[in-house]
Formats: structure tokens, C-alpha cells, sequence
């Protein structure tokens, strides 16, 4: 949060625009096709970035490459911005969750690009919302409107929920999956609330019937009242309960305090002396209960002489759980040690019959008796854990 949010700092997914630019604009890029031998997807194109920057002409030394392909997409993006760039700065100005959620807010058709629509519709949806999710205010519940919305009329919410949000395997025999999708504003989506956009030219290569989405539109804002309540009740009752997350895994699942945010500061500021001497005075403490917990397991994993012998008999408890009964999240030493015997094969399966060069081969391997030695060292203090215990 403090990286990509803070001090007004923000992100911007780049592939949507790429799709956006394609299907309403492409004019001055080159778009590399779909290398296949499959008829029936002949004449696709592909967005892989090393294909479009290659086509291009732009620098991608190292593709997969983490820093390459950084470049390559700010390469990227500057092409965008250098051959559309009304395109690039209406995307640009639009791009957060605000200006996502007042154009779905207009009363206006918007137009979405969506991966899921398919190369054919050009990635294209318009639609109108039916619903926002009173569970998750960012996610809006959209209808597409190439599809006649009174479908849903006197629809049960769990036929909806099926039907909608449902395996495939769970559509009824002659059911077809409902025009209604779950569009989340906060992961910067390519939406705007002008189908100006969609020019006769973008209508045609896609075969998009502007007429019909508009009548579409018209018949949703006539019948919305009657539906969204059912719409609502079947985003629900798709979602399962829960069990709490393990603290080591529980990143996402809240905000930090800001009192709390200061205590972290704290902690991380102090000496290894200062620290000892703050917990034996009881100076660091928290009030969310994952802190509470994760500071436990990090003075257990770092300061273990600040532990008391009864935390101390604690976190051995902890350590046997996780690492023999396989309690929480993470593998069981015995799992470790298999996943590392299962990846020495393959390996050296590979290496026999040539896919794998002898440099290569060895130089996992020494990663791999690391990792194995290591593995060794915690099962040997999880045994010393019986005799402490016993003392």
C-alpha cells in the first residue's frame, strides 16, 4: 500500500489498452498474427509482448526476463502514446476506480474491454450495471447488452447465481450462461461511457449491432428495480464461509491502523538491545490480532532469548504442527524433502536424454543440496525440540 498507494501514487494495467487500442484504434502499430495450424484460429493476432515489440521494432533483448520485459512494456506504452495519443491520454485520466465507477454510474451504455469477450468481439462489451455488490463496493454487476436483459425477469437467485457464476458443467441441458458479469472497478478495466467509440468501421470488423445494444439498454432501465434484488442475492449466495486465514498468509485481509503502522515503525527502528529491552517492559503491542500474533512468531524467529519458557513451549507446538501434521499453510518437512526428490529426477531425466545442458544440470543440483541440507537442519532441531521439552 505505502509503494502504490501512498502520496498519490497509483497503477495502471497496461494489456487493456492494448486490446483497446487494437480492436477501436490500431492505426500505426503493427500487429504481429497468431502463429498456428489450426484453422479455425487463423488470422488471430497474438499480445504477447515479445511478439508485438519484435514487431515493432522495439528492444526486448531478454524476453521473460524481469527488467527486459519492464522496458519493453514502457517501450511499448510510449508507441501507444506516440501513434494514439487521444487514446493514450483519455486512458490515461480514466484509469482509477473513480472514474471507472462514474462512468458505470451515467445511465449511459459503456463500453468495456474484457478478455473473456474473445478475440472475435474485439475484446468489446457494452454494458450497463444492474447492481453493485453491497459485499465488495468494488465489484459491479453488469449486463451485457448484446443480449435481451429480460431474461432475468421472475429468475430465481439461484438459477442466476448457476447460470451466471456457475461451473459449465452445472448449466442445465439446453441452458445457455447468462449475459451478466461481475466487473471489478478497482483492477483498472478499460471502460468508457461514449459508444462513439465504436466508429461504423469498429462495428463492422466485430459485428457489433449498435442499434439492438441500444434498445437493449433501454429495455435494462426499465425493468433494473425488478431485477437487482435477485441479482444481488445471487452474487451472494455463490460466496462460501471462510475460515480465518493463517497471520503468515493474511496479507489481504484487512487494512493496518495507522497507531499500528507506527508501532511496526517502531519495532523495526530499534537495536537488538533496545528491542529485548522494549519487550521485557511490554512496550510492543498491537491492537490487530494478526500483529499481535505475527510479532510473537517474529520474536520466536529472530530474538528467541526474549521468549519466556512458557512462549517457548509455545512455539515448538507451532513448529511441529506446521512441520510434521501439516497444520496451516506451507509443506510438512516430509512433503519438502519429496518435492525436492521429484524435481532431482526430472532433472536428471532430462539431462540423460539431452534437454538439459551438464552447466544447467549442475548448477540446480547445487541448489538442490542446499535446499535439501537446509531442509536437514530443521528437521534436526524439530527432533532437538523432544529433548527441551523433556528437560
Amino acid at each position: 500500500y505505502g509503494r502504490e498507494w501512498k502520496n498519490e501514487c497509483s497503477r495502471w494495467d497496461l494489456f487493456p489498452l492494448v486490446l483497446a487500442v487494437w480492436a477501436l484504434r490500431p492505426e500505426g502499430i503493427n500487429w504481429p498474427d497468431f502463429e498456428t495450424d489450426d484453422p479455425a484460429k487463423q488470422g488471430r493476432k497474438s499480445f504477447r509482448l515479445e511478439k508485438i515489440t519484435a514487431a515493432n521494432g522495439l528492444s526486448h533483448e531478454h524476453a521473460h526476463d524481469a527488467a527486459s520485459d519492464v522496458m519493453a512494456t514502457i517501450e511499448l506504452a510510449r508507441l501507444i502514446r506516440q501513434r494514439q495519443p487521444r487514446l493514450w491520454n483519455w486512458a490515461l485520466h480514466n484509469r482509477c476506480k473513480n472514474a471507472v465507477a462514474a462512468a458505470l454510474g451515467s445511465g449511459r451504455p459503456c463500453v468495456w474491454i474484457d478478455i473473456s469477450a474473445g478475440q472475435q468481439r474485439g475484446f468489446i462489451r457494452v454494458v450497463m450495471p444492474v447492481a453493485v455488490n453491497p459485499a465488495n463496493k468494488n465489484e459491479f454487476l453488469v449486463w451485457d447488452l448484446s443480449r435481451d436483459p429480460n431474461e432475468l425477469l421472475g429468475m430465481k437467485s439461484e438459477d442466476i447465481c448457476r447460470r451466471a457464476f456457475g461451473r459449465t458443467q452445472d448449466l442445465q441441458e439446453g441452458e445457455k450462461r447468462l449475459a451478466l458479469r461481475a466487473l471489478k472497478i478497482n483492477t483498472f478495466p478499460f471502460v468508457c461511457d461514449n459508444i462513439r467509440v465504436l466508429t461504423p468501421d469498429v462495428c463492422s470488423r466485430f459485428g457489433l449491432d449498435i442499434s439492438r445494444i441500444i434498445a437493449n439498454g433501454e429495455a435494462l432501465g426499465r425493468i433494473r428495480s425488478e431485477i437487482e434484488g435477485p441479482v444481488i442475492d445471487s452474487r451472494s449466495c455463490k460466496e462460501e464461509p471462510r475460515e480465518p486465514q493463517d497471520c503468515d498468509v493474511a496479507l489481504y485481509e484487512g487494512f493496518i491502523s495507522p497507531e499500528d503502522q507506527t508501532m511496526m515503525e517502531r519495532l523495526h527502528g530499534d537495536s537488538a538491545e533496545d528491542f529485548a529491552d522494549d519487550v521485557s517492559r511490554g512496550a510492543i503491542h498491537f491492537d490487530d490480532p494478526r500483529l499481535e500474533e505475527l510479532f510473537f512468531r517474529f520474536r520466536a524467529r529472530n530474538y528467541p532469548e526474549t521468549l519466556s519458557d512458557g512462549e517457548k513451549a509455545e512455539w515448538r507446538e507451532h513448529c511441529r504442527e506446521r512441520l510434521i501434521d501439516g497444520k496451516g499453510p506451507g509443506l510438512t518437512l516430509e512433503r519438502y524433502f519429496e518435492e525436492i526428490d521429484s524435481i532431482a529426477e526430472a532433472d536428471e531425466l532430462a539431462q540423460q536424454e539431452g534437454r538439459m545442458p551438464e552447466a544447467v544440470f549442475e548448477k540446480r543440483r547445487t541448489v538442490l543440496d542446499a535446499l535439501y541440507d537446509w531442509g536437514d537442519a530443521v528437521a534436526n532441531r524439530v527432533d532437538e525440540f523432544e529433548e527441551e521439552d523433556a528437560q
